[in-house]
């Protein structure tokens, strides 16, 4: 498996694979990929085997270290499950990893792009020495409840975070 970068800050790379398959998808997600806006993104790419996109997702900067994991998500209709299989090869957790390592040093907040009952999703995505929040956060603007991690003392960030104010800071 590759894993291949799309988009870093406002460096784009010409990818043949990944331009045919936004071409080709045709399953519910196609509304979100007929024309995806790179432009929203920080680091956009994808993670393949041979010439087949696995999935591909990119990183989402909110301002003051807040970072949307997952963003724009899409996972082939041929690796998708009902449940989570961490021995599975083929989840796109190993590239949602690589991304936030490109952005570890400058994060305090990760979430992810879906809003969930439980925590389970981000806390897969858990970098050493991060804490999940015990409870969803209001995040970004109004009723987005949301599951972070974070480091530091969130406290110092967080109320510039939630709405009405992050109108005033997001960054995409």
């Amino acid at each position: 498996m590759r894993l291949c970068t799309i988009k870093h800050y406002h460096k784009y790379y010409q990818d043949d694979l990944f331009e045919e398959t936004l071409n080709q998808i045709d399953d519910y997600d196609k509304k979100n990929f007929t024309e995806l806006d790179l432009e929203k993104y920080i680091e956009y790419g994808y993670v393949a085997e041979g010439d087949e996109i696995i999935a591909m997702c990119g990183i989402t900067d909110f301002g003051f270290g807040c970072y949307r994991i997952e963003s724009g998500c899409w996972i082939n209709p041929k690796y998708r499950g009902n449940y989570f299989d961490p021995k599975n090869k083929y989840n796109h957790y190993e590239l949602s990893l690589h991304q936030m390592s490109k952005f570890e040093h400058k994060a305090n907040i990760w979430f992810k792009s879906r809003i969930a009952r439980n925590p389970a999703g981000i806390a897969r995505l858990i970098p050493e020495g991060w804490e999940l929040y015990p409870e969803q956060i209001e995040l970004c603007w109004e009723n987005n409840w949301q599951w972070v991690v974070y480091k530091g003392n969130i406290d110092e960030y967080l109320e510039k975070l939630q709405a009405p104010n992050i109108n005033t800071y997001c960054t995409y």
